[in-house]
């Protein structure tokens, strides 16, 4: 699932948008044991004991909130009435 933020443009650098404060969600999922822990992997038992791994798809989820930067940005912004296409709109357009 993701929720949208506010779509903005950055100040100072042409063509490109921000959309700020945009929410992404997984789950379920599962985690494997550790591996390469150490060296030929003698801290693997400790790091999964620790970290109680394996764990089953039904025990995780994650939530995150990032900012996406979108350069060659114009195709995003709203055109007022009557004037040209953006140059990536008019070359997918053409492309199809």
């Amino acid at each position: 699932m993701t929720e949208y933020g506010v779509l903005e443009e950055v100040p100072g650098f042409p063509d490109t948008a921000v959309v700020r404060n945009t929410g992404h969600t997984g789950q379920p999922f599962a985690v494997p044991t550790a591996s390469g822990c150490g060296p030929f992997g003698v801290l693997n038992p400790i790091v999964n004991w620790r970290a109680g791994l394996p764990s089953s798809t039904t025990s995780n989820s994650l939530a995150t909130t990032s900012d996406v930067y979108n350069i060659g940005a114009d195709s995003l912004r709203p055109q007022p009435a009557g004037s040209p296409e953006p140059a990536a709109v008019a070359a997918e357009r053409s492309a199809n």
